[in-house]
């Protein structure tokens, strides 16, 4: 073996033991998502009890609406143990207990704040320390008296145990236990990639080699999909635009649908869409291509000359095009609505680049496949009709799904993240390290993806010019 060889082995043997590291010992920053606050009410007339929360980095200062709040209906002399539970979204700071809309009597006892099943007391006798109050008076450590039709308490939620809530949850045993598998993975995928080292650095070459011919390839198979319509490569163009205003019209004029919450921020719905579809449509587009690959170019696959390997991904290239184009009209869009050009964006290359990666695996997989059992490609259709509404992407799975696990079913899909990654690129401002469990998965079943595609496909790749 090369000295070339065994650098690049140790290398990655130390990228090994610094990721095992990150994820053993790395702790994001603390954010008060999924979090919620727990209280039991009785009051002495009907009334509506309602929760408003205000997160620091509002531009406007403190402002409680209507769209940032959550109500729940209190009956006289309730005399149930039912506590009522209000989720606050990420970062609040502060929130609002509107205590009726009538002259009352309210007692508030059983006050927590819980965490994905930690749960800490807030202390309801020392409420008069924290509150900022509006006609009502304090009878006792729980119990208050409204003197007007709009009492409310304006309370600070930092002091409440949510930080030492949340950091009894990162450190249950189970989630050791999820971070010491997640190291286990790494590692198992570090010793295969060490076993097929030879093999790897050789696809890597072989795609250096080959670089000229495939641009060249890729950049005539977008030509020539729209060689014979009046309009060309317009088409490529315009249908996508199309799919975009349809979906906008339905969902937001049609449905109402408005901005979308997503953590701190309220995204103007158009601008939701778009950084959702625009990875769809790279998606859907290139897998579609890299399957019929082999079938499209059966004459380069019957040649024993030509490297057959770079077909998958020449056609994934070739959808890129269409795809930088909607990624710089995301970006145009995203300035419209007043947002600054910020270094953040030179994040959208990265989620690219990991879509891509995970796409071309799929690919090879499929693309091989596709070639003894020609049906897989309308079954692709069929999973893709189906994916662009089990992904979120005109929906928002923090707003529509309250259950935790249906969350996590969500985001096992590795579209979740892609999407997830350019709304945070376009809309909320955070950096793809902020969210490290999704980002390991993601290149856990990715690189698994590549792997099993590329050996499926090299396994079969003898059989192809006979069967085509």
């Amino acid at each position: 073996m090369s000295k070339k060889k065994i650098l690049a082995g140790i290398l990655l043997v130390v990228m090994a033991v610094f990721a095992n590291a990150y994820v053993l010992f790395y702790r994001a920053p603390i954010k008060y998502e999924n979090v919620n606050i727990n209280v039991n009410i009785k009051a002495t007339e009907d009334s509506v009890f309602q929760m408003f929360y205000w997160n620091q980095e509002d531009p406007d200062g403190i402002s409680f609406t209507e769209k940032r709040s959550i109500s729940v209906a209190v009956l006289e002399e309730n005399e149930s143990d039912d506590i009522y539970s209000f989720e606050i979204p990420a970062d609040t700071t502060y929130i609002r207990f509107d205590l009726g809309t009538c002259e009352n009597e309210i007692e508030m006892s059983e006050m927590s704040v819980s965490y994905k099943g930690q749960c800490a007391d807030i202390p309801v006798e020392k409420l008069g320390e924290y509150i900022e109050a509006s006609d009502v008076e304090m009878t006792s450590e729980t119990s208050f008296v409204s003197t007007s039709e709009d009492p409310y308490l304006v309370l600070h939620v930092t002091d409440w145990g949510i930080d030492s809530v949340i950091d009894a949850y990162r450190e249950a045993p189970l989630m050791l236990v999820m971070r010491i598998l997640a190291c286990v993975i790494l590692d198992v995928l570090v010793v295969l990639a060490l076993r097929r080292f030879g093999s790897l650095i050789a696809f890597a070459k072989q795609l250096v080699h080959n670089r000229k011919l495939i641009r060249q390839l890729s950049r005539n198979d977008f030509k020539t999909r729209y060689a014979a319509s009046f309009f060309g490569i317009f088409w490529a163009f315009l249908q996508p635009v199309i799919t975009v205003l349809v979906y906008w019209f339905v969902f937001e004029k049609g449905l109402k649908a408005g901005s979308q919450s997503l953590g701190a921020t309220d995204a103007p719905f158009l601008l939701f869409l778009i950084s959702g579809l625009v990875p769809w449509f790279f998606f859907s587009d290139a897998l579609n291509g890299a399957t019929s690959s082999l079938t499209s170019y059966t004459y380069l696959v019957k040649k024993v000359v030509f490297d057959i390997d770079i077909l998958p991904l020449v056609k994934v290239l070739s959808s890129l095009y269409v795809h930088m184009f909607f990624m710089l009209m995301a970006v145009i869009i995203c300035f419209g609505y007043g947002n600054r050009p910020t270094f953040i964006l030179l994040q959208l290359l990265y989620y690219s680049a990991a879509l891509m990666i995970n796409v071309i695996g799929i690919g090879y997989l499929t693309s091989a496949v596709v070639v003894f059992f020609r049906d897989l490609s309308e079954i692709i259709n069929i999973v893709l009709s189906i994916g662009v509404w089990v992904t979120p992407i005109m929906w928002n799975v923090e707003t529509t799904l309250k259950s935790d696990v249906l969350k996590t079913l969500f985001q096992i899909n590795p579209l979740y993240y892609i999407v997830q990654g350019y709304r945070d690129t376009l809309i909320s401002g955070v950096w793809f390290w902020e969210r490290p469990g999704l980002t390991i998965y993601y290149w856990l079943l990715t690189i698994t993806i590549f792997v099993l595609g590329k050996r499926t496909f090299t396994k079969l790749k003898i059989h192809f010019s006979d069967v085509l």
